[in-house]
């Protein structure tokens, strides 16, 4: 009796050591946003679910302006901060369903189901301005303070239009904003 007992409560504690385990995984150790292999499957599992209901789903893809050079002014200690700094306003901004992740260097992606274009704008400007009201000096930027640039893309799946178009459309956006002068969005 007293054996099963003890075989139940470490079965319990190796539950909760791969639960840990598996949230680890999935999380970028720097930012605490998800990390791009559990954006990448979420991107996956939530086109297939616009999918069957007809909905939109929408991507925001940002990155830092300048960035580079604001490691190469300041150091990556000082580039790791900002990157959590700017981390924690995407996660404030998000909504209970949405997904923020990190998915490169200083580059970010945050999935938003069932959000039309108008919806996906209006959190990806309350970012930008966010990001830029931390007023986080950058000397090497000509805004003086770290900023970003968004791409926003918005799709109902269709036959026509496939998940590859989705992301490329939204990396296709951040372009154009950071070739019309950065610190800005564009929408596809």
């Amino acid at each position: 009796m007293l054996q099963q007992q003890r075989v139940r409560e470490l079965n319990l504690l190796l539950r909760q050591a791969n639960e840990q385990l598996a949230v680890l995984a999935g999380t970028d150790g720097l930012t605490g946003l998800a990390n791009r292999r559990t954006f990448d499957e979420r991107l996956q599992n939530e086109w297939a679910r616009a999918r069957r209901r007809g909905s939109p789903l929408a991507l925001i893809t940002l990155d830092l302006d300048f960035f580079k050079q604001f490691n190469d002014h300041f150091g990556h200690p000082e580039g790791d901060t900002c990157l959590r700094r700017v981390s924690q306003v995407i996660a404030d901004e998000r909504r209970s369903t949405d997904l923020p992740a990190r998915v490169g260097g200083e580059e970010f992606s945050i999935l938003l189901p069932e959000t039309e274009l108008e919806g996906a704008l209006l959190i990806a400007e309350k970012i930008r301005s966010r990001v830029q009201a931390l007023q986080l000096g950058h000397p090497k930027s000509p805004f003086g303070v770290v900023t970003t640039s968004c791409g926003v893309a918005v799709q109902v799946p269709a036959a026509t239009f496939t998940l590859e178009d989705l992301v490329r459309a939204a990396d296709l956006a951040l372009y154009a904003a950071k070739a019309a002068g950065r610190n800005r969005i564009v929408s596809a």
